[in-house]
């Protein structure tokens, strides 16, 4: 028996083309595409803030500069177009620069 087969057998698999991901924030969308809410989905394990395993469709395979987002969840820099900039005390957002997103 497999690894996948015993775990699926105690319904801990997810179910096809899903998979469990680290998810740290939630958008929260209005019917007409607005954004209504961000809500914060981290907890405390230890006194560190860990992201939510949610299971969420299936990560997409990126190679080379193709821009493939994931289908409703991802990294900010590719679900916003935006990322933190490092070493930054005001915690500033800078566009990725990638053309797909302007």
């Amino acid at each position: 028996m497999s690894y996948y087969e015993r775990i699926d057998a105690r319904g801990e698999a997810p179910p096809f083309g899903y998979s469990e991901e680290g998810i740290s924030y939630a958008l929260v969308l209005s019917t007409e595409g607005g954004l209504i809410d961000v809500q914060d989905l981290e907890g405390s394990s230890g006194g560190k803030r860990r992201p939510r395993r949610l299971r969420v469709p299936q990560r997409e395979v990126r190679s080379g500069r193709a821009v493939k987002p994931n289908f409703l969840w991802d990294k900010t820099g590719y679900a916003l177009g935006a990322t933190k900039e490092k070493d930054d005390s005001q915690q500033r957002w800078k566009t990725s620069g990638r053309g797909e997103f302007e």
